[in-house]
Formats: C-alpha cells, sequence, structure tokens
C-alpha cells in the first residue's frame, strides 16, 4: 500500500520523534504509512505555494487560517463535503471561532478542518500589577480602563507593555484586531469592498492602541512575538499581549515562575487562529487522507499535537480531559477562546493583510524611534494612502 503525504509546521524540531510516534498510533490503526514533511513557519507558506503551483507533493497539508483564502483561489484544495464533517463530529465539535475561517465569505463550501488554534490574551506579572495597585480583573476591561491602568504601572516600571511591531510577522495585525473589535467595527465591509479603518469608529480604535506607544521599549523598536516573550521573562515588561506559546515553547516561562504569572482577558473579542487541515486537489488517496484526519480529531491526539508549535486543541471534547481541565491557566484561555474571533474571512483579504501589515509597521517604527510624534498625524501619513489604494482594487 502507497504512504500518505503530510505537509505540517513545526517549531522545534527536538519534538519530531513525538510527533512521528502519533502517526505510527495511525499507521498500526489503519495500516495506511504517513510520509511526514516538517517545515517551520519561516517555510510553510512558500512549501503551500509550490503546492499550488506545480499540483504535486503532499495528499495532506496543514494551513494558518488566513492563508486558506490564497490557496483556495489557486484551486490547489479539495473541498469537504457536508457527509464528511459529519463523519469529523460536526461543525459544532469545535471551538466557534475556530471554525469561521474555513469556508471563503458567501460561499459555505468548508476547505479545512481545524486542528491546532491559539488565541491573543494578556500575561501579567502580578506583583508589578499588586504594587502599582492595579486590578487584573479589570485592568483591560475597555479601552479606557487599559490605557488607565498602564498609566498607574509606569510608577513601578518605565515599559509597563509591549505588542509586536515587526511587518513580517502576523502578530502585528492580530494585536491590534481587539482593539478594532472592542469598538464593533472590523479591518473590511462583509464584501470585503472598502476597508473600514479610516471610518470615525475604527480611527478612533487605532489612535488608542498607537497611543500605547508611550508605554512600550523605546531601546527595542523591531518587537517580534519572540522578543516580547523574552521582555516578559525578563520582567523588562509588566504585561504583553501574546498567544498560549508563552506556555510550551523555549521562550516560554519557566515552570518556577508560573506562580506570579496571571492571564487577563482583551478589551475586545480576542484574535483566533491557529491551523487546518486540508486535502490536496491533486491527492489520488483521498478516502486515506480524511482517515488520517478523522485519526487527527481525537482529544488525545489533539492534546499531543498541538504544544510543538505552541497551539492548543481545536475540538471542545479535548479540553475536558485534565490535562488542560484542571490547569488554572488553560481555563482562562478557554474563556478567551469562546469569546474570540478571527479575522475576516474574505475573498483578497490575504492582500489585504499583507497591505496593512506595512502601514502598522510604519506607525509604530515612527512612534517608537520618535516618542514626540503626534498619532494621529502617524496614522493618516502612513495608512491613509494605503486604505485608498486598497479600496481603488477592491472596487
Amino acid at each position: 500500500m502507497s504512504n500518505i503525504e503530510f505537509l505540517t509546521v513545526i517549531n522545534d524540531q527536538g519534538f519530531i520523534p513525538q510527533i512521528k510516534d502519533l502517526f505510527s498510533q495511525f499507521q498500526q490503526q489503519k495500516h495506511i504509512p504517513v510520509d511526514t514533511t516538517f517545515v517551520g513557519w519561516e517555510s510553510i507558506w512558500r512549501e503551500l505555494v509550490n503546492v499550488g503551483i506545480y499540483r504535486r507533493g503532499p495528499d495532506i497539508v496543514e494551513v494558518g487560517t488566513t492563508w486558506l483564502e490564497s490557496l483556495v483561489a489557486m484551486n490547489a484544495l479539495r473541498p469537504f463535503s457536508p457527509n464528511e464533517i459529519d463523519q469529523l463530529g460536526g461543525k459544532s465539535a469545535f471551538i466557534p471561532a475556530t471554525w469561521t475561517p474555513t469556508s471563503i465569505s458567501g460561499d459555505e463550501q468548508v476547505w479545512g478542518i481545524p486542528i491546532r488554534c491559539d488565541v491573543r490574551i494578556i500575561w501579567y506579572w502580578k506583583d508589578m500589577f499588586d504594587q502599582a495597585k492595579v486590578d487584573p480583573a479589570t485592568a483591560f476591561a475597555d479601552i479606557q480602563s487599559t490605557q488607565e491602568s498602564l498609566e498607574k504601572l509606569k510608577s513601578v516600571i518605565d515599559t509597563p507593555w509591549a505588542v509586536t511591531t515587526v511587518q513580517g510577522d502576523p502578530n502585528i495585525i492580530q494585536s491590534l484586531a481587539t482593539w478594532i473589535w472592542a469598538l464593533q467595527s472590523d479591518f473590511v465591509s462583509p464584501d470585503c469592498k472598502k476597508v473600514l479603518l479610516l471610518e470615525p469608529t475604527s480611527l478612533e480604535a487605532l489612535r488608542a492602541y498607537f497611543g500605547l506607544h508611550k508605554f512600550m521599549p523605546k531601546d527595542s523598536p523591531e518587537l517580534l512575538s519572540g522578543d516580547l516573550a523574552n521582555l516578559f521573562v525578563n520582567r523588562k515588561v509588566a504585561a504583553i499581549l501574546a498567544g498560549p506559546w508563552i506556555l510550551t515553547n523555549d521562550q516560554g516561562i519557566p515552570k518556577e515562575e508560573l506562580a506570579r504569572i496571571g492571564i487577563a482577558h482583551t478589551p475586545g473579542p480576542p484574535f483566533v487562529g491557529g491551523t487546518v487541515l486540508s486535502i490536496c486537489q491533486h491527492s489520488r488517496r483521498s478516502n486515506e487522507a480524511l482517515n488520517f484526519i478523522k485519526f487527527m480529531m481525537q482529544p488525545e491526539i489533539q492534546v499531543a499535537f498541538g504544544p510543538p508549535v505552541g497551539l492548543l486543541p481545536t475540538r471542545n471534547e479535548a479540553w475536558k480531559l485534565p490535562s488542560l481541565a484542571n490547569d488554572p491557566f488553560y481555563k482562562l484561555i478557554y474563556e478567551a477562546f469562546l469569546n474570540g474571533r478571527g479575522l475576516p474571512a474574505v475573498a483578497l483579504w490575504g492582500m489585504v493583510e499583507e497591505k496593512l501589515k506595512m502601514g502598522i509597521y510604519l506607525i509604530w517604527e515612527d512612534l517608537l524611534t520618535n516618542p514626540d510624534a503626534d498619532v494621529d498625524q502617524a496614522i493618516h501619513k502612513y495608512l491613509e494612502p494605503i486604505v485608498n489604494r486598497l479600496n481603488i482594487s477592491l472596487q
């Protein structure tokens, strides 16, 4: 029997034996060998594009939720039938926010099955909050209280806050999302015909978000997600906006420090992202691929598969297992998942996102290297031309 091929993402190569052991269980149960290609986040998109262009390679691919629209446009993926979705547990078996990006707006067709997910939450040092007399239960309840809490924290630490600021890091737009959604706005209109960031409500959210530059480190204007973890672990900031990888990856919080760390929910609905498993259009082994995806949906398998990339299970049943259900951090993280949402699942979102990331980066660069710069001027200088060009392209 020929093998099925699986292209998947991994951060730490040291986890590869653990993942291969999972796939060996599938081979023992179904007598279907799995050839796996492991690539890092920095390479996975290029590999996926090659699959779409050349129509060969893996039968199953792990796809970031924000990339799905582009691969569907390339006709690289095979859709799932309603019967197949039922075999996989149906939509109700999954955290709701993980299911939304599996279809493109205006099309009910499902192109991927959620496998690993993450959510943005605020991590903070309890002692710093105590010293500044900031109540974490209300510190980030809305945009105004976030500003007030960081003002108080400046009495304890000069740079109480940090978010991702680098253009190439997807968190640069994912972090902004909760401020936009907090004021019931969005990045684009439902039909993706107009970018909404220059509308009055969105501008208010942008001013509040970028106005937090005065609480951020000035000696490190370009902050990747990994830099945030380092700043936080080394107590250079009081709070960061980051994902669950803070608990799992090699840059995460040392176990002995966990008692001093707290989790707070974001001012608006948090961004929920992650990955889906999709079957490639060129695959001649769709039935075997579907069997493999069924195997990956088992709660125990999901719990084991997530940590190597700092992500978590998508199925509600997995969150009832003791390793997650009895952990105080994961209880709060699960609550965040239930309150979260994904970025717009609309046609052309990939193009829009890439352009907006450039504008967001330029605003951060200006504000963090010129502390006296005017926030409103920076927003209009760098974002307005991009939004105007996008709106012409989207008509």
